[in-house]
């Protein structure tokens, strides 16, 4: 019995105690209750609410003990007597059974005959069986051998049996007239101290069908019923044929002429749209080329006039920036006149169009002791007017810029390089132009320049929806990435 909140509690064989006849009680430091009685020793633990029983197979003298034999020393050791002598034990040194035991299959039976496989039992993982193997047997086994006869089994034949099967100490299970499926068979096991090995032991079972139920059997019955079917529908149908095709042969051929007749109406209307649409395709090619020539023709006008009057001017700074313009005004015009020169109207071959401007700026830039190489990597880039001028004209600055700036004071030979690819399976562009000169300062912010030429460059690379990258690692190289068309 035990008081708690005020009301008594008793506790007999159904809450797990081996025995309700008490013989000595005893507490140890944990508040835990040793009780020794005519089978063996119980230990009740209130957190747990849960009973441990020792027997002889822990080392008890014997089963029954005498009433009153029992004794705690200063040390918190129990002493538990019997007919046979004493225990004496420190309540913290003792664990009990902590080992999980492995659950194995020791014998599977049909019939309640033994089946024998190719290998041991204990190894078999799947096991096929024939409808007609109404009964099966499985023996199980948990390899723990302190008390076997306190070993306890559960099982389950998953799609079959709704929940597990408890059966205590029992360690076999049978079934009977079970239907053709897949099913997988279950066994968790517990040593004697209660630990259980809730993996335990799986099996798969395959029941095959009957020969009239298997799938190639149900396929048999499709392909005849579809025969069937498939016959008698060729027999409704030939019949239905042969009732109808008199009248409608005769009101196919009055169908057939005057559909003959539309046809050829509308083979006439096409064949003269059509040329009524080559005959525009080819006046509005011809005034497409005559815009992009006479754009590009006036703006090499505007350039001669910027020229002209760039001769007619001493200050420098106001020269520079005619002549910056006059190169800009370049730039366009050349991307005119090559869509005038194109096949395609609509697109510009960025390669060629590169190359061009590249050049010029080289001729137009010149020095006395240094040589400045340019290296083009443009490769599959066509790109439409309202890309390409934004595109030329920030190449235009970015080269006019490595030529004014970065081969300061050196002499000898320079390299410009200019790259531009389609990237992402072409959704996007990359571009660079890179130069190997005395690079741009620490704490140069694009952001905040002087320089009208950047401004341009970043004010561009916002209209195209792009970034701008600069690297200034043994020269200055800008990168811009922005989407395509």
């Amino acid at each position: 019995n035990r008081l708690s909140d005020g009301n008594w509690q008793r506790f007999n064989k159904r809450e797990g105690i081996a025995s309700s006849a008490i013989y000595g009680i005893l507490e140890d430091e944990y508040g835990r209750i040793w009780a020794s009685h005519g089978k063996g020793i119980s230990v009740y633990d209130e957190r747990s609410n849960r009973f441990t029983n020792y027997n002889v197979t822990h080392g008890l003298q014997a089963e029954d003990f005498n009433n009153g034999a029992s004794f705690k020393n200063s040390e918190g050791r129990m002493l538990f007597g019997g007919p046979n002598g004493f225990n004496i034990f420190s309540p913290k040194e003792i664990w009990g059974n902590r080992y999980q035991p492995n659950i194995v299959l020791s014998k599977f039976t049909k019939f309640n005959q033994e089946t024998f496989f190719h290998k041991p039992a204990h190894e078999v993982q799947s096991i096929e069986l024939d409808y007609t193997d109404y009964v099966i047997g499985f023996e199980f086994a948990a390899l723990d051998y302190t008390d076997p006869r306190r070993n306890r089994y559960r099982y389950k034949l998953m799609g079959f049996d709704p929940g597990w099967v408890e059966a205590q100490n029992v360690h076999q299970a049978t079934y009977t007239n079970l239907a053709p499926g897949n099913y997988r068979f279950r066994v968790q096991g517990s040593n004697n101290d209660g630990v259980w090995n809730s993996e335990g032991l799986s099996i798969d079972v395959y029941v095959a069908p009957p020969w009239w139920a298997t799938w190639w059997a149900y396929t048999l019955y499709v392909i005849i019923a579809a025969f069937v079917l498939y016959t008698l529908a060729r027999l409704y149908k030939a019949r239905l044929h042969r009732m109808e095709q008199a009248r409608y042969s005769q009101q196919l051929e009055k169908l057939v002429t005057a559909r003959t007749q539309e046809l050829e109406k509308e083979v006439l209307g096409h064949k003269a749209a059509e040329k009524r649409l080559a005959d525009s395709l080819d006046e509005k090619e011809v005034l497409l080329k005559e815009v992009h020539h006479r754009v590009k023709n006036n703006m090499q006008v505007i350039s001669s006039l910027l020229n002209i009057q760039a001769d007619s001017v001493d200050d420098e700074r106001f020269v520079s920036l005619l002549t910056e313009s006059q190169q800009r005004i370049k730039s366009m015009a050349l991307i005119h006149e090559n869509l005038y020169r194109s096949d395609d109207l609509l697109e510009i071959n960025f390669n060629t169009y590169v190359e061009m401007l590249a050049t010029g700026l080289l001729r137009f830039y010149r020095f006395d002791d240094l040589v400045v190489n340019l290296k083009t990597d443009v490769k599959n880039v066509f790109l439409d007017i309202d890309t390409a001028v934004p595109c030329g004209l920030i190449i235009n600055e970015l080269v006019s810029n490595s030529l004014k700036h970065a081969y300061v004071g050196r002499s000898g030979s320079g390299l410009i390089t200019i790259k531009f690819h389609p990237i992402d399976d072409g959704s996007r562009y990359q571009f660079s132009v890179a130069d190997d000169g005395i690079g741009v300062p620490e704490d140069f912010n694009i952001e905040d320049t002087p320089s009208m030429g950047l401004e341009i460059v970043r004010i561009l690379t916002e209209q195209l929806d792009g970034t701008l990258t600069i690297n200034n690692h043994h020269g200055t190289e800008f990168l811009i990435e922005f989407p395509g068309g």
